[in-house]
């Protein structure tokens, strides 16, 4: 192999990671509708109490850098963060759509509720709109009504 197509084939593959990294790139549907429940869920939770605090903001994008979002993904979950926070989402359709493609008590459905239960707690108070929104989301994903708060005081022991 020469050192030329060696190199372009080396540029090949860097243009192709830096494209999934900074360009549209593709979602697959199923990570696509997961990213848009959980920032659309998350935006809605964050203004129940009419004001995003900074933990609440710090939260979201922690869980951000967590996923390794490309820019399309961002873009994305931007559109869902605005979405939820404006009330422009029904949330008994939106916890139907994720348990169409994540079953209750399949490990997304822990990971969207665990979401979820530490943004509520992020600012160390829950309102009464939050929790009545997380007795929702408890009941929608599959959990016992008695694990709220079970995790609850977990979280509040930490």
């Amino acid at each position: 192999m020469s050192t030329e197509g060696g190199m372009s084939g080396m540029l090949r593959d860097l243009g192709h990671m830096l494209g999934g990294l900074f360009g549209g790139g593709e979602v697959s549907p199923e990570r696509k509708l997961t990213l848009e429940v959980l920032f659309g869920l998350l935006g809605y939770l964050a203004k129940l109490d009419s004001l995003i605090t900074s933990h609440e903001a710090d939260f979201i994008n922690h869980k951000m850098d967590e996923l390794n979002l490309n820019m399309r993904e961002r873009e994305l979950v931007s559109e869902a963060l605005q979405h939820g926070r404006n009330r422009e989402i029904d949330l008994s359709t939106e916890f139907k759509r994720f348990r169409e493609v994540h079953k209750p008590g399949s490990e997304e459905c822990e990971r969207l509720y665990d979401a979820l239960l530490h943004l509520a707690a992020a600012d160390e108070r829950l309102r009464p709109k939050e929790r009545q929104f997380l007795e929702t989301a408890t009941v929608e994903l599959g959990f016992d009504p008695s694990e709220l708060d079970k995790r609850l005081a977990k979280l509040h022991t930490k």
